[in-house]
């Protein structure tokens, strides 16, 4: 059985701008962190044949979902 796991971050959030380390923080996207998360689901969906065969696994944070 042929397996395929994407590792996939977070677009560029507020704290991302500030050099810092966010850990648990919940930092919101920037515009430009929303437009990556934008291009990331563009070329997922050019990758992807059939999304419901995956199975998604993300850390319940607002910047991941």
């Amino acid at each position: 059985m042929e397996q395929t796991i994407y590792l996939i971050r977070h677009g560029e959030t507020v704290l991302n701008t500030q050099g810092r380390y966010q850990g648990e923080l919940d930092s919101p996207l920037t515009q430009d962190g929303i437009e990556q998360v934008k291009n990331i689901s563009k070329l997922l969906k050019l990758v992807i044949d059939e999304p419901n065969e995956y199975e998604i696994i993300s850390s319940p944070l607002g910047r991941t979902l």
